[in-house]
């Protein structure tokens, strides 16, 4: 299980070192990709086929279906990391979440996320109030 928050900072060629504890798991190849908010995911390549086997599943003649299959599929990149453990983001990704200079790399159970500082500060306010966020949670029956 992938759990943590680590601050790390992004090279003068657009590398992130991802943490030992995170990179554990990881085997040689990466999937980045956008991911919901302003932050990149980061997935085995088979973590990722499980990630888009729900959305190829989905009927592609339904508009939404079909834009979400092609945002995941045509914002995603394969990357190598290096020996050192680094991931070299994708520089129009990288850009797309305001990744210069410093990076937060967080566990996220089965994949990684990658946020610039300010984004997961807005992220941390949002859910500053995690009880009446788990209490809509519970009046759904989800927990």
């Amino acid at each position: 299980m992938l759990l943590g928050e680590y601050r790390h900072s992004i090279d003068a060629k657009g590398r992130v070192s991802l943490p030992a504890r995170l990179r554990a798991s990881l085997d040689g190849t990466v999937v980045v990709a956008k991911g919901f908010g302003r932050e990149l995911m980061v997935y085995t390549p088979q973590g990722y086929e499980s990630f888009l086997g729900r959305l190829l599943a989905m009927d592609q003649f339904k508009g939404k279906a079909r834009d979400a299959k092609l945002y995941f599929t045509a914002n995603a990149h394969e990357v190598d990391l290096d020996k050192a453990g680094r991931v070299n983001l994708p520089a129009g990704l990288a850009s797309w979440a305001g990744l210069e200079g410093d990076a937060v790399v967080i566990g996220g159970g089965d994949h990684i996320e990658i946020w610039s500082p300010a984004q997961w500060a807005g992220f941390e306010e949002r859910t500053s109030d995690i009880a009446s966020i788990a209490e809509e949670f519970s009046d759904l029956g989800v927990i």
